[in-house]
């Protein structure tokens, strides 16, 4: 399956006018740590930025992230995201 959100080369640093069209919070932070091949799969899930601090490696492999170095990221950045402004207005309000 040839999906045009999901980079092989896990090099990819533009953004296509059909990509533009997915930018919210939860494709910046993606980008921003690297992990833009990602974005699809988020996208799909509905992933949104209360969601990602509370995913488990678990949730990662259930979603479809099963690279290592993946999941590491993702769990590295979860309590970081967890103390931003917006995390913490969302899960209040």
């Amino acid at each position: 399956m040839n999906n045009p959100f999901i980079s092989t080369s896990r090099k990819m640093t533009t953004i296509t006018d059909n990509e533009a069209n997915i930018i919210n919070p939860m494709t910046e932070l993606l980008i921003s740590i690297g992990l833009y091949h990602l974005v699809y799969i988020f996208n799909n899930q509905e992933i949104d930025m209360e969601v990602f601090p509370l995913l488990t490696t678990e949730d990662l492999h259930e979603i479809g992230v099963t690279h290592d170095n993946d999941i590491n990221t993702i769990i590295d950045n979860q309590y970081n995201i967890a103390q931003e402004p917006y995390y913490n207005i969302t899960r209040e309000g």
